[in-house]
């Protein structure tokens, strides 16, 4: 999707952490003037990215 001068982009993102599993997910989405341009999700367990510590 090409950008166009003057589009409106907005980014989405969401992620949860499951600590009995010691593993987190994520998402993010991109709207470009009303449509769904890219997006990418997944799971992960990488320990620089893991919760530590109180929420």
């Amino acid at each position: 999707m090409k950008k166009k001068k003057n589009s409106h982009i907005k980014f989405y993102t969401d992620g949860s952490y499951n600590p009995k599993k010691n593993q987190y997910g994520w998402s993010f989405v991109t709207v470009i003037d009303g449509k769904q341009g890219y997006y990418k999700y997944g799971p992960g367990s990488n320990p620089n990215y893991l919760c530590k510590g109180p929420r």
